[in-house]
């Protein structure tokens, strides 16, 4: 009779640990490749919105600039509204456009374009032998640029190319203030520092279930939405990737950004329609104040003025300083 009751027991056990196992593997092949819920009907979204196509901003102080297709639009915001800001012809499929300082970086096809935000042109380029997706520049003129069809970077830098194995594609490179740099991979949702200046790679740490967008804030801090896991998470970079805060976000987080005036970072959610600030002061990310938004926001940024910024494919929302003064009161 013990016989038979271990026999039983053994593989019950058996049955737990291939149904445990079954139920890891399918939670890790839903983990990655996350994409923003589409938002429901009826948005009523605070502040001012114009028909303007805008899911992805880089903010250079009080400059704009916005791929539309194969153009490239930069001005101020009312310029942008106007429809009167400067439009670049691009050639192929380019990438987001990110900020640094008084310019702008972007990554199209083999070509990373260096663009001065107060005389716009397409002049200054570099080239590699690869695509490039993103690009980002150091605040010592260095380009870091990647791809996702590779596991490598490509640092230009003194008129000379540099290979860095990441090990994975790259969907997303940001730099933060102190030139820290993070790749990420939405495919297996990680985040991976990048020691640009040893010519190397970092750590790399997973992202949730399903890693959306990524963005700086002060110092090191890297800020990231999991929107597969509804989540908002904080890292530094320096000396090594450190995940040092998490908290519960409304439904399917995607973009973001750091709002260094009011200390919070914002944080839009499709799937309900709806920007949340939290402050990160304590050990857990706190809610602040939440804003309405329009549909489908993709785009999240702040510009010197305190305005902030929501953009979609078919619309772009400004929410002003008062506004934000007013939802964190």
């Amino acid at each position: 009779m013990r016989v038979t009751v271990a026999l039983l027991a053994a593989l019950l056990a058996g049955c737990s640990s291939v149904e445990t196992l079954k139920a890891s593997e399918e939670q890790a092949a839903a983990m990655g490749n996350a994409t923003p819920v589409s938002s429901p009907d009826g948005a009523k979204p605070d502040g001012k919105v114009s028909e303007i196509a805008a899911n992805n901003i880089a903010i250079a102080g009080k400059t704009l600039a916005i791929v539309q297709g194969s153009t490239l639009r930069i001005g101020s915001l009312d310029d942008i509204v106007a429809d009167k800001a400067k439009s670049l012809n691009l050639n192929g499929e380019c990438g987001e456009p990110t900020a640094s300082g008084a310019s702008f970086v972007l990554a199209c096809g083999t070509d990373v374009f260096r663009i001065d935000a107060a005389d716009p042109s397409l002049d200054n380029k570099l080239t590699g032998e690869r695509p490039f997706s993103s690009a980002v520049v150091t605040s010592t003129g260095e380009v870091i640029a990647g791809g996702t069809d590779r596991g490598d970077l490509t640092i230009f830098a003194n008129n000379e190319q540099h290979t860095v194995a990441v090990g994975q594609r790259t969907d997303q490179l940001v730099i933060t203030p102190t030139d820290s740099v993070a790749a990420i991979n939405r495919e297996q949702t990680a985040i991976q520092g990048v020691l640009w200046k040893d010519r190397t790679h970092g750590a790399a740490l997973r992202v949730g279930v399903g890693v959306g967008k990524v963005a700086p804030g002060d110092g090191d801090v890297v800020f990231a939405t999991d929107t597969s896991g509804d989540q908002l998470a904080v890292y530094t970079l320096d000396p090594v990737i450190r995940l040092h805060q998490t908290a519960p976000v409304a439904d399917s987080p995607w973009g973001l950004t750091w709002d260094k005036d009011n200390n919070v970072v914002w944080v839009a959610s499709t799937g309900t329609n709806t920007i949340t600030a939290y402050s990160i002061n304590t050990g857990v990310p706190e809610e602040k104040g939440t804003l309405k938004t329009i549909a489908n926001a993709r785009a999240v940024a702040i510009d010197a003025d305190g305005n902030l910024l929501v953009g979609s494919d078919s619309e772009l929302q400004v929410l002003d300083a008062d506004t934000l003064t007013n939802a964190l009161s």
